[in-house]
């Protein structure tokens, strides 16, 4: 990625329920989440407090702050 900087923003995983299998999988895509924002020189990962796929409804606050830091950081 170029140097700029980047928020990846994750919703928790550590309601996920079901099968082992869900769970493996929702602990490989929060690597996989980790890992994206270690590939940007100035990227950060944060993990937001609900387990709702749509954080921009659900925690509009987290999503608003993050767009500013990136801003601020330009």
């Amino acid at each position: 990625l170029p140097e700029i900087p980047v928020v990846v923003i994750s919703h928790r995983i550590d309601r996920i329920s079901g099968s082992d299998t869900k769970a493996k999988r929702a602990r490989i895509w929060m690597d996989m989440q980790s890992e994206l924002a270690r590939t940007a020189v100035h990227g950060r990962h944060v993990i937001a407090a609900t387990d709702d796929h749509y954080i921009q409804l659900s925690e509009p606050k987290l999503v608003v702050e993050s767009i500013r830091d990136v801003i601020e950081r330009l």
